[in-house]
């Protein structure tokens, strides 16, 4: 496929604003999914507390068994699938602004040395 050079120029600038959206959408996802991680043995710790038994295992094995528990590791793993989504379509918008501008570079090269 031969693209002329403002077509690459309009590329460029479509795949730098992708890049410019997807790159703080990611880092926002990615520092929600790290801190709901950090503070994943401090919630199980609450649950712990305030789950009933006579011993801390019992306790703690009715806080991992438990609905809140259940739904905070799913919470979790819907926050990283999404922090990787994001990441991938930051990724993809890069790559296509790298070969846009690669391509690019070889048509002003061809259009310098008038080949």
């Amino acid at each position: 496929m031969d693209f002329s050079p403002q077509d690459l120029e309009d590329r460029l600038v479509k795949y730098d604003v992708e890049a410019a959206k997807f790159g703080p959408e990611w880092a926002a996802k990615q520092g929600l999914s790290d801190s709901t991680e950090d503070r994943k043995n401090d919630y199980l710790a609450y649950l712990t507390d305030k789950a009933e038994g006579s011993t801390n295992a019992e306790k703690e094995r009715k806080a991992r068994t438990s609905k809140e528990w259940e739904d905070f590791r799913i919470d979790l793993a819907r926050m990283k699938q999404e922090a990787l989504d994001a990441k991938i379509r930051y990724q993809i918008a890069m790559r296509h602004w790298d070969t846009a501008r690669s391509l690019l570079a070889s048509k002003n090269a061809e259009r310098r040395t008038g080949t």
